[in-house]
Protein backbone atom coordinates (compact mmCIF):
# COMPACT_ATOMS: atom_id res chain seq x y z
CA UNK A 1 0.00 0.00 0.00
CA UNK A 2 1.64 3.41 -1.11
CA UNK A 3 1.48 6.20 1.27
CA UNK A 4 2.04 10.12 0.55
CA UNK A 5 4.22 11.86 3.04
CA UNK A 6 4.63 15.86 3.09
CA UNK A 7 7.93 16.94 3.29
CA UNK A 8 9.02 20.07 5.46
CA UNK A 9 11.66 22.24 5.47
CA UNK A 10 13.89 23.94 8.48
CA UNK A 11 11.04 26.58 8.99
CA UNK A 12 8.17 23.47 9.05
CA UNK A 13 6.35 24.53 6.14
CA UNK A 14 5.42 22.00 3.65
CA UNK A 15 7.48 22.29 0.33
CA UNK A 16 6.63 19.30 -1.51
CA UNK A 17 4.75 15.68 -1.45
CA UNK A 18 6.59 11.97 -1.50
CA UNK A 19 4.68 9.06 -2.41
CA UNK A 20 6.16 5.64 -1.10
CA UNK A 21 5.84 2.19 -1.40
CA UNK A 22 7.49 -1.24 -1.06
CA UNK A 23 8.14 -3.26 -4.52
CA UNK A 24 9.78 -6.60 -3.47
CA UNK A 25 10.84 -5.20 -0.43
CA UNK A 26 12.62 -2.79 -1.45
CA UNK A 27 11.11 1.17 -0.46
CA UNK A 28 10.46 2.84 -3.88
CA UNK A 29 9.90 6.71 -3.65
CA UNK A 30 8.75 9.80 -5.94
CA UNK A 31 8.15 13.56 -4.86
CA UNK A 32 5.53 15.63 -6.30
CA UNK A 33 5.13 19.74 -5.33
CA UNK A 34 1.24 19.23 -5.02
CA UNK A 35 -0.73 17.12 -2.67
CA UNK A 36 -2.89 16.39 -6.05
CA UNK A 37 -0.65 14.98 -8.25
CA UNK A 38 0.71 12.78 -5.51
CA UNK A 39 -2.64 11.34 -5.10
CA UNK A 40 -3.13 10.56 -8.38
CA UNK A 41 0.15 8.55 -8.60
CA UNK A 42 -0.21 7.05 -5.21
CA UNK A 43 -4.04 5.97 -6.71
CA UNK A 44 -1.69 4.32 -9.53
CA UNK A 45 1.08 2.68 -8.00
CA UNK A 46 -1.64 1.11 -5.98
CA UNK A 47 -3.77 -0.12 -9.20
CA UNK A 48 -0.62 -1.41 -10.63
CA UNK A 49 -0.29 -3.43 -7.69
CA UNK A 50 2.06 -1.45 -5.66
CA UNK A 51 4.74 -1.18 -8.73
CA UNK A 52 5.66 1.76 -11.30
CA UNK A 53 2.82 2.81 -12.90
CA UNK A 54 3.53 1.58 -16.67
CA UNK A 55 4.78 4.25 -18.59
CA UNK A 56 6.25 6.27 -16.04
CA UNK A 57 9.84 7.28 -15.52
CA UNK A 58 11.19 8.18 -12.19
CA UNK A 59 11.70 12.24 -11.96
CA UNK A 60 10.49 12.48 -15.25
CA UNK A 61 6.61 11.48 -14.77
CA UNK A 62 4.97 9.67 -18.39
CA UNK A 63 6.82 9.84 -20.98
CA UNK A 64 4.21 10.10 -23.00
CA UNK A 65 1.66 12.08 -21.38
CA UNK A 66 -1.47 9.99 -22.81
CA UNK A 67 0.32 6.87 -21.50
CA UNK A 68 -1.19 5.54 -18.11
CA UNK A 69 -4.18 7.72 -18.39
CA UNK A 70 -6.43 5.23 -20.89
CA UNK A 71 -7.52 2.78 -18.11
CA UNK A 72 -9.30 5.53 -16.41
CA UNK A 73 -11.78 6.53 -19.24
CA UNK A 74 -14.92 5.99 -18.16
CA UNK A 75 -15.17 4.11 -21.87
CA UNK A 76 -12.50 1.96 -21.23
CA UNK A 77 -13.30 1.42 -17.37
CA UNK A 78 -16.75 0.12 -18.35
CA UNK A 79 -15.73 -2.18 -21.05
CA UNK A 80 -13.18 -3.76 -19.26
CA UNK A 81 -16.01 -4.62 -16.46
CA UNK A 82 -18.32 -6.17 -18.73
CA UNK A 83 -15.44 -7.96 -20.42
CA UNK A 84 -14.18 -9.89 -17.26
CA UNK A 85 -17.88 -10.06 -15.43
CA UNK A 86 -17.98 -13.31 -14.58
CA UNK A 87 -21.41 -15.14 -14.14
CA UNK A 88 -23.30 -13.56 -16.74
CA UNK A 89 -25.16 -14.69 -20.04
CA UNK A 90 -23.82 -13.14 -23.04
CA UNK A 91 -27.34 -11.39 -24.31
CA UNK A 92 -26.48 -9.87 -20.31
CA UNK A 93 -23.17 -8.05 -21.82
CA UNK A 94 -24.70 -7.41 -24.91
CA UNK A 95 -27.71 -5.54 -23.48
CA UNK A 96 -25.15 -4.12 -20.81
CA UNK A 97 -23.08 -2.97 -24.19
CA UNK A 98 -25.94 -1.00 -26.24
CA UNK A 99 -27.53 0.92 -22.86
CA UNK A 100 -24.19 2.19 -22.00
CA UNK A 101 -23.67 3.11 -25.76
CA UNK A 102 -27.09 4.59 -26.07
CA UNK A 103 -27.32 6.23 -22.71
CA UNK A 104 -24.08 7.13 -20.94
CA UNK A 105 -20.59 6.99 -23.34
CA UNK A 106 -22.15 10.17 -25.47
CA UNK A 107 -21.20 12.10 -22.05
CA UNK A 108 -19.23 10.64 -20.11
CA UNK A 109 -17.46 8.00 -22.60
CA UNK A 110 -13.75 10.18 -22.07
CA UNK A 111 -14.72 11.06 -18.34
CA UNK A 112 -11.97 10.10 -16.29
CA UNK A 113 -12.93 7.87 -13.58
CA UNK A 114 -11.19 9.56 -10.74
CA UNK A 115 -12.74 12.78 -10.96
CA UNK A 116 -14.64 14.11 -8.59
CA UNK A 117 -15.79 17.03 -11.35
CA UNK A 118 -17.27 14.65 -13.92
CA UNK A 119 -18.78 12.07 -11.55
CA UNK A 120 -20.50 13.87 -8.53
CA UNK A 121 -23.80 13.55 -6.89
CA UNK A 122 -24.59 17.08 -9.09
CA UNK A 123 -23.76 15.22 -12.38
CA UNK A 124 -24.71 11.70 -11.72
CA UNK A 125 -27.25 12.10 -8.54
CA UNK A 126 -31.34 12.26 -8.63
CA UNK A 127 -31.92 15.29 -10.99
CA UNK A 128 -28.91 15.28 -12.54
CA UNK A 129 -29.54 17.44 -16.59
CA UNK A 130 -26.45 15.53 -17.65
CA UNK A 131 -27.80 12.00 -18.87
CA UNK A 132 -31.11 10.87 -20.19
CA UNK A 133 -33.63 9.80 -17.58
CA UNK A 134 -35.96 7.03 -17.69
CA UNK A 135 -39.37 7.44 -18.84
CA UNK A 136 -41.65 7.93 -15.94
CA UNK A 137 -42.74 4.25 -14.47
CA UNK A 138 -40.18 2.53 -16.22
CA UNK A 139 -37.51 0.07 -14.85
CA UNK A 140 -34.16 1.54 -15.34
CA UNK A 141 -33.50 -1.54 -17.23
CA UNK A 142 -36.47 -1.40 -19.35
CA UNK A 143 -36.22 2.41 -20.40
CA UNK A 144 -36.37 2.52 -24.21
Amino acid sequence: MASIVARKNKAGEITSWQVKWREGGDWQTERFDDESSAELFRQAVEDNGNRWPLGWVKGQGYIDPAAGTEQYRFRDFALEVIKTRTGSEERYRRDCLRDLETYIFPTFQNCDVRSTEHFNSRTVGPGSTRWPRPRSGAAPSTSP
